[in-house]
């Protein structure tokens, strides 16, 4: 290793300008034979020999040239001497011939006296002027380098074999985690060395200095140790009015983590008016965020039975016919007040960051959790080029969840993979489904058996992600096998809400799309059994709230309702033949009472207590641990993988490129007006959110 660097650093030496050209020969070939040289392994004799062959190069050429001068003279002297022996036997001399032949000889005599001056002044030039001496002054440098270079690699096997040896493990486990972490940053090894020690003691007496002005701006808040007494911002993707689980479910989680004590906001997305028309249901549009917010208090109220104390938030955002979801606009982070919370809880984490430009949400909250809501991956297969979408969705998501989040909670295994993650289920069901339930179940013991006085159902978005493909699918084979399939009646809203009814029809089969509705509504009471054969959940909150409410619900066999799987009105299948079978059965029979053990495993209470110990930092298969204690390679990598997508999101090119919304990095002035905010101005300026 510092022997290949050594020659390479010979071989790259650069040659002074101000070298004669009586140098350039033996140093070039001085510096050509060195690139090949005979002692790979010695890199000092290979300097020595380069240093040798210069020198060597130059004295020779040195002789050489004050040899020809001598030689000159000496053939002009000689000269001298016959043409003067000419003239004393000649009677007539030639006064011409001796003038030409003593002008000989002085010039080569001049000649070879030049010579013998610039080879003098060569070796005795001063140091500055010396070519010779500025050779060799490089040589020493790089020699040099290459003396530290091996005594460094000498030291480092030193102290790897000393660490081998001894017993450096029992010292690690006895030293402070927080020390440990600060020194293995220092030093890329644990050698037990005085070196080691005295930095590690410098870390330490860094970390008991909380007045430090450099730790103070660099350090990151520790995360708390129980969620329930901290300062919590629940951000999330979408809002009622529309009745989706991403906007049910945070406000809920928020509710009932208010009810306990918990100082907790709420930030969802605001929509502008044409955005509002095509997603809230009921034509249902708002003018200000205030009045939103007071629609969803009063929603909430009659939901629960309780008046929660939390804030809500807004964040621009608009709604993408291609994503079918809502996109935000802007950095998200700055229209959280300062010092309203300390945990951050994304939910649909991968969402909210796949487009996000602004700062760095583990730079900003002391601990931040991620909440997986949905499965994008099968979403993604079901599209043109679903295959290969799919797969680099999946990496996109380990990327940002890595880069923004301390841990990810998933609902189930139906999610991918992620860095830091728990699968535990963290979602409940209002009060008012679990009161519908004891109701139904006080008339079906009574023998009413008005009580379910109807057939199948589903809920859910008119889209064939959301498994009406494979539901048609299931009831054409019924058809085909049996010569008729079982009635069934859908709710829901969405784009191929029409595809779907044509399918259908073409196939013969008895189902009717009836729009979108609440799943509490009096018209869903009187049904008996509740379907979804849908692969993109990662756990539906419909089969929850059916459950709740005392249905049969015949589902999957997926990872997705593995959580459902002990409940005794659940009926998983894995074939046709069975789902069938399991449909026929349900509509014959009744459903069993809700079992008190099932009955508070579906409480928002139980499922609170299931989040907060969850999402509690170091919980789980997940080390999860604040910065300051992670390893230094895992915070330079999760930091690198941050600040190349803050890069990426610069360019408006690439985000449009990736699917974002045009001029979505910043906020357009109906937003501004709507949610109150100053517009920024220059390319470094931010939102400035009024008090």
């Amino acid at each position: 290793g510092a022997g290949a660097g050594t020659l390479a650093l010979g071989a790259r030496l650069p040659r002074p300008s101000s070298l004669p050209s009586v140098l350039d020969a033996p140093a070039a070939a001085a510096m050509t034979e060195s690139k090949t040289p005979s002692h790979q392994g010695e890199p000092a004799f290979v300097l020595d020999d380069f240093v040798k062959r210069a020198a060597q190069g130059t004295s020779e050429r040195l002789e050489e040239a004050v040899r020809a001068a001598r030689t000159a003279a000496a053939r002009s002297k000689a000269a001298c001497a016959r043409h003067d022996e000419q003239r004393q036997d000649d009677s007539t001399p030639s006064t011409q011939t001796h003038t030409q032949a003593q002008a000989q000889a002085e010039g080569a005599a001049q000649q070879g006296g030049k010579a013998a001056q610039d080879a003098a002044a060569l070796e005795n030039a001063p140091g500055d002027r010396n070519p010779l001496r500025k050779l060799q002054h490089q040589v020493d440098r790089v020699r040099a380098r290459v003396d530290r270079a091996m005594a460094q690699q000498q030291e480092e096997r030193r102290l790897r074999r000393e660490a081998r040896e001894g017993g450096w493990e029992d010292d690690v486990k006895r030293t402070p985690p927080r020390v440990l972490a600060r020194a293995m940053a220092l030093l890329p090894f644990t050698p037990r060395s005085r070196s080691l020690q005295r930095r590690v003691a410098e870390a330490q007496a860094a970390d008991e200095d909380d007045a430090s002005p450099r730790r103070a701006a660099t350090r990151r808040p520790p995360p708390p140790s129980d969620l329930s007494e901290s300062k919590v911002a629940i951000v999330t993707t979408a809002s009622l009015p529309w009745m989706t689980g991403t906007a049910v479910n945070p406000l809920l989680r928020t509710a009932f983590l208010a009810r306990r004590g918990t100082k907790v906001s709420l930030v969802v997305p605001w929509l502008g008016r044409a955005d509002q028309e095509r997603v809230y249901p009921n034509a249902l549009v708002f003018e200000t965020p205030r009045a939103q917010e007071e629609w969803i208090r009063d929603w909430l109220a009659r939901r629960v039975g309780f008046e929660a104390d939390f804030n809500i938030h807004f964040y621009p955002g608009r709604y993408s016919k291609e994503y079918g979801s809502i996109l935000a606009d802007g950095d998200i982070t700055s229209f959280i007040p300062e010092g309203s919370a300390d945990v951050a809880v994304l939910e649909e984490p991968e969402h909210l960051n796949w487009y996000h430009h602004g700062e760095r949400w583990t730079n900003r909250f002391s601990h931040v959790v991620g909440v997986m809501h949905t499965n994008y991956l099968e979403y993604a297969r079901h599209e043109k080029g679903g295959r290969w979408k799919a797969l680099s969705l999946r990496y996109i998501n380990k990327w940002v969840c890595r880069s923004y989040c301390d841990k990810v909670i998933k609902l189930s295994d139906a999610v991918q993979p992620l860095p830091r993650s728990i699968t535990t289920n963290v979602h409940g069901v209002c009060p008012h489904f679990l009161a519908i339930g004891d109701t139904c179940s006080k008339l079906a013991a009574g023998g009413g058996e008005e009580a379910y006085f109807k057939g199948a159902y589903f809920v859910g978005k008119a889209l064939w992600s959301k498994g009406y493909r494979e539901l048609l699918d299931l009831m054409h084979v019924q058809r085909q096998r049996d010569g008729a399939a079982f009635e069934l009646d859908a709710f829901g809203g969405g784009e191929d809400k029409e595809a779907v009814a044509a399918l259908a029809k073409e196939r013969e089969l008895d189902v009717r799309m009836l729009g979108p509705l609440d799943h509490a509504h009096e018209r869903v009471h009187g049904y008996k059994v509740f379907v979804n054969p849908s692969e993109s959940d990662v756990l539906c909150t419909c089969t929850a709230e059916a459950l709740a409410m005392g249905k049969f619900a015949v589902l999957k066999d997926n990872p997705s309702n593995q959580f459902f799987k002990n409940f005794p009105n659940a009926y998983l299948y894995s074939t046709p033949e069975e789902f069938s079978s399991h449909v026929a059965h349900c509509l014959a029979a009744q459903p069993e009472p809700l079992q008190a053990e099932h009955r508070h495993m579906l409480t928002w209470e139980a499922a609170t207590e299931r989040f907060l110990e969850a999402a509690a930092p170091g919980h789980g298969d997940g080390r999860v641990a604040p910065d300051s204690l992670q390893p230094a390679h895992v915070r330079a990598l999760d930091g690198a993988f941050a600040k190349a997508h803050w890069a990426m999101g610069c360019s408006e090119r690439i985000r449009r490129a990736a699917g974002a919304m045009p001029n979505s990095s910043q906020l357009s002035v109906e937003q501004a007006l709507d949610l109150g905010v100053a517009l920024p101005e220059g390319p470094d300026a931010v939102v400035v959110r009024p008090e």
